[in-house]
């Protein structure tokens, strides 16, 4: 059509409630996880030369606060949203 705009040439989808809510708690897990993973790797002895890795455990309890505090707000966010997640309903 003469005069239309580009907004009005291509149709956007719709975002659905859970479709944002999956999305923030994505978004969630990005930034929670890598914190996880960088905590849990405080606790190895990594040698490239010899090719070893050790758990050493030296950071063990600021590992375990931080998966305990994930896993907590995980499951406050899970139990308050439950849309945010695709399961079978139970």
């Amino acid at each position: 059509a003469k005069g239309a705009t580009t907004a009005e040439k291509i149709p956007i989808p719709d975002q659905t409630e859970a479709d944002i809510a999956r999305d923030w708690h994505d978004y969630f897990n990005l930034i929670a996880l890598p914190v996880i993973v960088a905590v849990t790797a405080l606790n190895y002895d990594i040698n490239l030369s010899r090719l070893s890795i050790a758990f050493t455990g030296s950071h063990f309890y600021l590992m375990w606060s931080f998966t305990l505090l994930y896993f907590m707000m995980d499951l406050i966010w899970v139990a308050r949203v439950p849309i945010c997640v695709k399961s079978p309903g139970v």
